[in-house]
């Protein structure tokens, strides 16, 4: 708890960013289920691939190029959806090493403040102790930015993924139809 009240209130700035993120990641790992399709669309469960089955069985009439447009949209509207629930992910990942940089010129200033007050010779002490919290919230800032950035890229190769398996599906449906 020291180490908290020594990083001052960026330290507990990136301690909230970092419960956001995680609880963020937690539900977007829940959230993927549904949208993520596996490469075999014939017995895929995802929200997705039932979505577009219904509108291919509600829409029997429509010709090939219709019926596709439609589709893609639907699905197109279904990643987008969750794309936009993955945007807290991305500015996290950008914008805590800013914070825990932002930290580090503040530890700096009290460093070199505290350093300009002492007449004599200097103690190297007085310099340390800025100088650890600026590398403390440093550290944590990265901490924090590392779990998002990497969860980020996992979840969006996984939509990047599933576009493409649902691509092949819209082709293969309406080829047919």
């Amino acid at each position: 708890m020291d180490v908290i009240v020594q990083g001052g209130w960026v330290l507990w700035l990136l301690i909230v960013m970092s419960v956001y993120s995680l609880a963020t990641i937690g539900f977007l790992s829940v959230q993927a289920r549904s949208v993520v399709v596996p490469a075999d669309t014939t017995s895929s469960t995802s929200q997705v691939i039932t979505c577009l089955q219904t509108i291919v069985g509600n829409n029997t009439s429509l010709q090939p190029a219709a019926l596709q447009e439609k589709l893609t949209a639907a699905a197109y509207t279904q990643f987008t959806q969750f794309r936009q629930s993955m945007r807290p992910l991305e500015i996290i990942a950008a914008a805590a090493p800013l914070v825990g940089l932002l930290g580090t010129v503040l530890g700096m200033i009290d460093a070199f403040s505290a350093l300009s007050q002492i007449e004599g010779q200097i103690d190297p002490a007085v310099l340390a102790g800025g100088i650890w919290k600026a590398l403390l919230t440093t550290a944590a800032g990265l901490l924090v930015a590392i779990p998002a950035l990497v969860a980020w890229h996992m979840l969006d190769k996984k939509v990047e993924q599933s576009a493409a398996r649902v691509n092949q599906f819209i082709v293969d449906t309406t080829a047919g139809a």
